[in-house]
């Protein structure tokens, strides 16, 4: 009796798709990361957003980056640095437009977001 090797093969490729697909679900994709330099000494905490709490990252420390898995669609961002005594020391708003796949720096000497 001859083996049914096709089969095997589709098989195999088809398991191996169907957990390429749960891991996609499981593990988000990063659409775009954003950081901050320069930022002043007193600087606490930074917060980001494309305008909503659903968009924002949350309030993060100075030397931490930004991961936003979502697709930006070409929205602007805003962010927002706070001192350790929680006064905003740093707030800039309409930088963009953000891309998805793009890394993005935001230069507080500056003002200007960097990709």
């Amino acid at each position: 009796m001859k083996e049914k090797k096709g089969a095997v093969f589709l098989g195999i490729g088809a398991v191996t798709g169907l957990l390429f697909l749960l891991f996609r679900k499981i593990v988000p994709s990063i659409s775009f990361t954003m950081a901050i330099k320069n930022a002043p000494s007193s600087a606490y905490e930074w917060y980001g957003s494309l305008g909503t709490p659903e968009t924002s990252s949350g309030w993060l420390a100075i030397d931490e980056t930004w991961k936003y898995t979502n697709d930006p669609g070409g929205a602007y961002a805003f962010v927002s640095v706070i001192d350790y005594d929680l006064q905003q020391i740093v707030f800039v708003q309409n930088l963009g437009p953000i891309m998805r796949g793009k890394n993005y720096i935001f230069d507080c000497a500056t003002g200007q977001l960097l990709s």
